[in-house]
């Protein structure tokens, strides 16, 4: 089965919601760097019900699927800074591999909240292997 890498807080909610945008917002906030699921073209192509569109509006319309990414990857490129990986850490966000429904794009992947199931779970410190570079 596939699975998605998710970064989120003990309470389930992604780097996006709550607080722990505040953390990180200069690196998150890039919108070129990190495109709305409706830029991702691969995604709108792979889950095209998860979007409506009106005229050349394409908006992501769907509540209960959450975000993460394909693979580390993925993952290091729309985060690509370590002092922000080491931020999400100290605010108690952890890696969680799940699978589930997924539909995965370019730049990001998306898995369904009622089927996804953590398979493992880390520190972000450990998964992206920062410890050995302190």
């Amino acid at each position: 089965m596939e699975t998605i890498i998710r970064i989120q807080d003990n309470e389930g909610r992604g780097i996006y919601r709550g607080n722990s945008f505040k953390h990180a917002w200069d690196e998150l906030n890039n919108r070129d760097r990190h495109p709305g699921p409706q830029r991702d073209s691969l995604l709108v192509h792979n889950a095209p019900f998860l979007f409506s569109r009106s005229f050349d509006f394409i908006s992501f319309n769907a509540s209960i699927f959450v975000f993460g990414f394909s693979t580390i990857e993925q993952a290091r490129s729309w985060i690509y800074q370590d002092k922000t990986l080491w931020k999400l850490h100290f605010a108690g966000f952890m890696v969680h591999v799940m699978e589930g429904e997924i539909y995965k794009g370019y730049t990001q992947a998306v898995i369904n909240q009622k089927t996804a199931k953590t398979i493992e779970k880390q520190s972000i410190i450990k998964f992206f292997g920062l410890a050995k570079k302190k």
